[in-house]
């Protein structure tokens, strides 16, 4: 099923160029459409030409499937229409030109068999059209299209373009497109679409690539860019290859290594094949990064609005099966059977409802993976691998057991990154395959079935800094649903954040089962200065008995299931992230605890445990220092931050913590005869 989408606000950005001495002194611009900042109909001079059977509904949007920034431009196949809907310019001087260049961004989910768009001009108002170029799409595309057009009309002081889509409007779902350009084409210009990598990374080494499209007519063969990060600066000229309307990704050689915190990253190009770029204005691009306390494994979570009475849903299940035999024990899946069409599933609930509203859902079959939306198609291989390989800032784990038709969950979740307000952990009860929910569309067996949210779809409130765990528990009488066997349920945990829908990380709980995967207590890193090495210590588990420990040290796995309960290496950089997970029977494994390294150097010692050195702990507005020849204390947050750097003039040192947040801190003490201590510290307010 398809659902109608609403008209939204609609924006204009025009640029003008200019040339001096018959010299091109920037790309000239004949016409520019980005459709931001401006509210009401369409932007002046633009004009719907239908010629086809039907009235196609064009609309603007604050999205940007396209690639834009939001809003952008598009038409759905509803009402459905024969023939060519076309969206018209406004009128372009092109006294003089031969030909010009027409770019834009565009997303194009083809429904069935195969759809056509294409760019056509008129001089004479919409009475002739000119083709300039069509191409026939099968499959969804999200892409920059550029295309030289050069028809009759060119040379003509007022030709209009038309950007058309043209056949049966039932092959398609909906056409975004958006940075619509008319401009001519220049030697050397070149434009950064985007910098590549999340905006959340795992501390170390960080890559810096971009993709670069070349809108010049010289083939690109190298690009001096600069990279600023931090305090870091960093030049160099990159060896390409990019021939005209030819996008590749570009990728800085050095690294450089980041400990967790945020950082403003900046990325120019300055010359192009040792040339200025004739259009400097898009050469340049900025992204805040937030680096974490290292990531755990990812499994993406697939959630799915469906029905037994959906004829669509049809056409992409088996293929969804065979998804899943594929990959096997890699992802999570969730099934909502939704109330339409008429009659609607069986095993509908009011939490359904939730769902489809929390993603402002288009219908069914509709699909999101880590709670991002992929339309109607399915899954593919290439979007699930992009996710799996994509880190993990939270980790989660557990299990559950069936007491008669109660089943009963524990949950363990731990995180990396100071979790943005808003961010719940649901709990999901599935049946693994139902029979009893039979409705129209021929179906007989329905994989992944949503029973029952623990406690309800709102989810359960998250509050956790970088570093800390929580455990949640629940029991729920399953007879409550629609359940049809409770030997045949399976239990998905996910952590999301409710305002931007990204889902962090999810698992399968271990099923049926009295065991619970406890994690360790207590990990801590010291340092050993007369070896020069860094031992991370840790504490068995409160509860269990596990068979050992995956050690992991900056996010890779270096001994699994070790029986020790330390773990020591050579320090030779900065910053260092040691994770532990603890093993046990039947494959089990816990959350992953993390914990890093401090500073501008290994400054982690063995604690000073005396109470009254330090103290009080907890603390609320003040804690003292009172060390023997105290030189300076230094105060990072659990995540390595620097917070503050005090000097003391005696042996006492007061620290106003009044305006600190409530979490861990390392208190790091040096004396004047160079000797150095940490201790952590819990501020609660």
């Amino acid at each position: 099923m398809k659902k109608f989408l609403l008209i939204a606000l609609l924006t204009i950005l025009a640029i003008g160029a200019t040339e001096q001495n018959g010299v091109s002194q920037s790309k000239t611009m004949l016409l520019s459409e980005y459709f931001t900042d401006i509210e009401g109909d369409l932007p002046d001079g633009w004009e719907i030409m239908n010629d086809c059977t039907g009235n196609p509904r064009w609309m603007i949007q604050e999205t940007n499937y396209a690639g834009g920034e939001p809003w952008e431009l598009y038409v759905t196949y509803n009402p459905q229409f024969v023939g060519k809907a076309q969206m018209v310019t406004p009128t372009v001087d092109l006294t003089g030109l031969t030909e010009v260049a027409v770019s834009f961004k565009q997303y194009l989910s083809v429904f069935s068999n195969s759809i056509k768009i294409g760019i056509a001009t008129t001089s004479d108002n919409g009475n002739t059209w000119n083709v300039g170029w069509t191409h026939d799409y099968t499959q969804d595309t999200k892409e920059t299209v550029t295309q030289i057009i050069s028809t009759p009309d060119l040379g003509n002081p007022s030709v209009r373009f038309g950007l058309y889509i043209q056949g049966d409007s039932y092959n398609f779902t909906d056409w975004f497109f958006d940075n619509i350009e008319i401009f001519t084409v220049d030697n050397y210009d070149v434009a950064m679409e985007q910098i590549l990598g999340d905006k959340i990374v795992a501390s170390g080494n960080l890559p810096v690539s971009f993709d670069l499209y070349n809108f010049g007519s010289e083939t690109v063969t190298s690009v001096d860019a600069t990279y600023e990060i931090g305090d870091v600066i960093v030049e160099e000229t990159i060896p390409t290859n990019i021939e005209m309307f030819e996008r590749k990704t570009v990728t800085f050689e050095k690294m450089t290594k980041l400990m967790p915190g945020s950082y403003f990253l900046n990325v120019t190009v300055t010359k192009v094949n040792g040339h200025d770029d004739v259009n400097p204005s898009n050469n340049s691009l900025s992204k805040t990064i937030d680096v974490t306390l290292g990531s755990a494994h990812r499994t993406p979570c697939i959630e799915q609005n469906t029905s037994s009475t959906s004829i669509p849903c049809t056409y992409v299940n088996p293929d969804m099966l065979i998804f899943e035999q594929n990959n096997a024990g890699r992802y999570t899946y969730i099934k909502y059977h939704q109330w339409y069409p008429s009659p609607g599933d069986p095993y509908f609930t009011g939490e359904v409802t939730t769902r489809f509203n929390f993603y402002n859902s288009d219908g069914a079959p509709q699909f999101y993976l880590d709670g991002v939306d992929k339309k109607f198609n399915g899954i593919t291989q290439t979007m699930f691998e992009n996710a799996c390989n994509t880190p993990a800032f939270a980790d989660v784990k557990g299990s559950f057991n069936v007491n008669g038709t109660t089943i009963n969950v524990k949950t363990d979740v731990t995180s990396y990154i100071n979790l943005p307000k808003n961010t719940v952990l649901y709990v999901v009860v599935n049946e693994k395959v139902t029979h009893n929910n039979t409705g129209t569309n021929g179906e007989t067996s329905f994989p992944h079935v949503m029973m029952k949210f623990l406690d309800d779809a709102e989810g359960n409130p998250i509050s956790l800094n970088a570093g800390e765990s929580a455990t949640f528990e629940f029991d729920y009488d399953m007879s409550l649903t629609f359940v049809e066997e409770m030997e045949d349920l399976e239990v998905v945990a996910f952590i999301q954040n409710k305002d931007s829908k990204a889902i962090y990380n999810s698992c399968y709980l271990y099923e049926y089962t009295d065991e619970f995967p406890y994690a360790i207590e207590n990990l801590n890193i010291e340092y050993n200065s007369i070896d020069n090495q860094l031992i991370a210590k840790w504490n068995e588990p409160a509860e269990g008995s596990p068979l050992g420990y995956n050690i992991y040290l900056d996010n890779t796995l270096v001994e699994e299931c070790s029986t020790n309960l330390a773990y020591s290496f050579q320090s030779i950089e900065d910053y260092y992230v040691v994770g532990v997970e603890a093993v046990y029977q039947n494959g089990m494994i816990s959350i992953r605890k993390n914990v890093g390294t401090y500073g501008d150097g290994p400054m982690l010692t063995n604690e000073v445990e005396i109470d009254d050195n330090i103290y009080p702990n907890p603390a609320d507005n003040i804690v003292n220092v009172s060390v023997t020849n105290l030189e300076s204390v230094s105060i990072y947050n659990i995540l390595g931050e620097l917070i503050e750097n005090l000097n003391s003039k005696n042996e006492n040192l007061v620290i106003n913590t009044t305006n600190y947040k409530s979490g861990l801190y390392i208190i790091i003490s040096k004396t004047k005869d160079n000797n150095v201590f940490s201790k952590k510290i819990i501020v609660k307010h």
